[in-house]
């Protein structure tokens, strides 16, 4: 009977909590039921919220109701055993609805919630239940409130730190002698550098800023803070080394858009040290950890003096290491940090320095500072940078030493990407040491059959460059010969080996720079390819230019002057990138005046007209000169056109485009000797006296 009555009073109250929970149903959830879905949805987080008060409203409640029990029974002495089991339970039910899953925290950020709304409903652990009694300090357990407190630190959220340090702050504030305990102030301590790496983790530490000291990160302004509260006697535990970990890691993690981060986790660096030294801290010591940090921070700020401030760092340690912090001792990481800090100052010296350094250390047995693969290749970077003499030969020689090791079967000397490589190739290209081009193709070729890099138009464009310059009497058959290469790579299936306008006039120009018997008909051959290919390779200001200048060298005047002109008809048909130069026409002039046709003269006045014309029109980098000038002047006077050349001499001493000098009217003296006509000599002597005045006034 009395199992039967026991199972009605269930019923009873299953069915009373239904009707409850019907009746509270949440807007969301009533949107639900009418769309046909389960009861049981997921209630929105306001609903929770609410129903968490209530609840946590009921736990203290029981908990202050257990507590009078508890102590009417110890006045009695009915006092049973397992009451700490109980007790054990008790505070695990009330963790549950302390501490919710991940799921209430995305739910709440996704409805829009604050975070002050969201703390309180996740973690109600971070603020004291009840107020202290009068007799007792003792709040809810300090190690709950850490997890509370990890929690908020690491939830991501802007202000979080901010909003850390205020609960922990709060917390002290509400129980003064809570240090009692030992044990208490590990959690303590716990609890301070928890929201120290809630700072670290903020993602700008503008939240807490000293007003006496507006360079202060909220890291290191709380930090001030722990350290006043236990000047003041209110807390018994001190900062230790994570502590000051957590303020140099804010600093470091800024250092790259923040100018002056890096000195400022060197600062608190030094303190570590002196507190250490001084013995007023305990655990305060940094350990390789704390140099590493602030090592990073000068390699990311890129300030003047990062790479001396770093490695300045790395002597540090060594100086504590050999004082007997065994611990503390530069690493591999921090090493080649500062061999890249070096070599991005393009300090390629110091660089090696450093890196035979690290690798004399490995060698006499310290295994830990084995330079790696990336290390060697920044220094082969600034040494390929670099315009120090014998800088080529270096990177050259440091780029064989890792290939051998890794043909050796040292696998870690295999560089990540294929830039070392391609910053030897750059180097070699502009060495005028002989056998510089092919080493730089052999490199190439290593570089995609050892290492299996993938072919790219860059190492190519470089090697082919190697060859313009190299002035063997081979390159323009190499070159030739890399072209082709190219050619049939792109062809079956690389589609970033496509030669461009540049990989022709390399090879333009190492056909015409090797000054073999026929080069000049190869260049003018890939001249003609060119003009009747596609876009990316139609002829620019530097392919006409170099045919230009073959042809010249070639006593070919007549086949210079015609490229030129149809150069300029190119340029003024609106392809800007075929613009010719004042370099280019005075060449072109230089050539009239140097042939013996008879209409030389003519043609040169000519290209000096046109020359005019596109400066008058806006060309103004195409103005004419006095070598422009004169090279008119003299090819005049061998057409034996003196009135032309005196006619020009004096438009041109109206200082119009360019002054006249001695040359220019000597140019026009030997015009009228040699053209013995009558009054050619009273010309000749007019012209003299011209120039003897000009000289007196200047």
């Amino acid at each position: 009977m009395q199992f039967l009555l026991s199972a009605v009073l269930v019923l009873v109250q299953s069915s009373s909590a239904f009707q409850h929970s019907i009746h509270h149903l949440s807007p969301q959830t009533a949107r639900c039921k009418n769309n046909n879905s389960p009861l049981w949805s997921k209630p929105s987080i306001h609903t929770q919220l609410s129903e968490s008060k209530e609840r946590d409203g009921e736990v203290m409640r029981n908990h202050k109701t257990n507590n009078e029990r508890r102590g009417r029974r110890m006045e009695s002495g009915q006092v049973r055993r397992g009451g700490s089991l109980r007790r054990k339970k008790a505070r695990e039910s009330s963790s549950e609805l302390a501490f919710r899953n991940d799921d209430f925290f995305d739910q709440a950020l996704q409805e829009g919630l604050s975070l002050t709304s969201i703390i309180e409903a996740a973690s109600p652990k971070l603020t004291p239940r009840n107020k202290p009694d009068k007799t007792s300090n003792t709040l809810q357990p300090q190690a709950e409130f850490n997890i509370a407190l990890n929690r908020l630190a690491e939830c991501g959220e802007p202000g979080a730190a901010k909003e850390a340090e205020r609960r922990l702050l709060g917390r002290l504030r509400s129980a003064p002698n809570h240090h009692k305990s030992t044990f208490l102030n590990v959690q303590l301590q716990m609890s301070f550098n928890t929201v120290l790496k809630a700072w670290s983790l903020e993602c700008n530490n503008e939240c807490s800023i000293d007003e006496r000291d507006d360079d202060v990160s909220g890291a290191e302004h709380f930090l001030t803070k722990w350290e006043d509260l236990f000047l003041a006697g209110k807390v018994q535990v001190t900062p230790d080394r994570i502590s000051f970990n957590s303020v140099i890691k804010s600093y470091s993690a800024q250092s790259h858009i923040c100018r002056g981060n890096a000195a400022k986790a060197e600062r608190v660096l030094k303190k570590m040290i002196q507190l250490s030294k001084t013995g007023i801290s305990k655990n305060v010591r940094p350990d390789s950890g704390s140099f590493e940090m602030v090592v990073d921070a000068w390699e990311k700020c890129g300030e003047a003096d990062s790479a001396q401030r770093g490695e300045q760092i790395c002597n540090d340690m060594d100086e504590l290491y050999e004082s007997g912090a065994i611990d503390v001792r530069p690493t591999a990481v921090m090493l080649s940090r500062v061999i890249g800090s070096w070599a991005a100052t393009y300090n390629a010296q110091r660089a090696d320095e450093l890196y035979q350094r690290m690798q004399r250390m490995y060698e006499a047995g310290n295994k830990s500072l084995k330079p790696d693969a990336n290390t060697i290749c920044s220094v082969i970077d600034a040494w390929a940078s670099s315009t120090e003499q014998g800088a080529v030969r270096r990177a050259d020689q440091l780029l064989r030493n890792l290939m051998d090791k890794y043909e050796l079967g040292d696998k870690e000397m295999k560089p990540s990407t294929s830039m070392a490589f391609t910053s030897v190739i750059k180097a070699l290209s502009k060495s005028p040491e002989k056998g510089a081009a092919m080493q730089a193709q052999k490199i190439l070729y290593s570089s995609e059959s050892v290492y299996g890099f993938s072919p790219n138009l860059t190492s190519y464009s470089l090697v082919l460059a190697a060859w313009a310059q190299s002035g063997e009497k081979r390159s323009g058959h190499m070159a030739g010969a890399l072209l082709k290469e190219m050619n049939e790579l792109h062809a079956s299936g690389h589609r970033n080996i496509k030669p461009n306008t540049g990989c022709f006039n390399y090879v333009m120009d190492a056909w015409i720079s090797s000054d073999v018997k026929g080069a000049l008909e190869r260049a003018e051959t890939i001249f003609e390819v060119m003009e009747s290919g596609g876009a990316e390779m139609q002829p620019d200001s530097h392919t006409y230019s170099s045919l230009i200048n073959a042809n010249i060298i070639a006593r070919q005047p007549q086949r210079a002057i015609d490229l030129l002109e149809h150069m300029i008809d190119i340029y003024e048909g609106d392809d800007q990138k075929m613009k010719p130069n004042v370099d280019l026409f005075n060449t072109v002039l230089d050539a009239c005046d140097k042939s013996c046709e008879s209409d030389s003269g003519a043609k040169s006045l000519e290209i000096l007209l046109r020359m005019e014309v596109l400066y008058e029109n806006g060309n103004s980098d195409l103005q004419p000169n006095t070598n422009s000038l004169n090279s008119v002047l003299n090819a005049l006077g061998k057409s034996h056109d003196a009135e032309t050349a005196e006619n020009l001499l004096n438009k041109y001493s109206k200082n119009k485009y360019a002054t006249p000098n001695t040359a220019s009217f000597n140019a026009v003296i030997s015009a009228w000797v040699n053209k013995d006509s009558n009054g050619s000599a009273l010309k000749a002597e007019s012209l003299l006296k011209q120039m003897e005045h000009m000289m007196e006034m200047a």
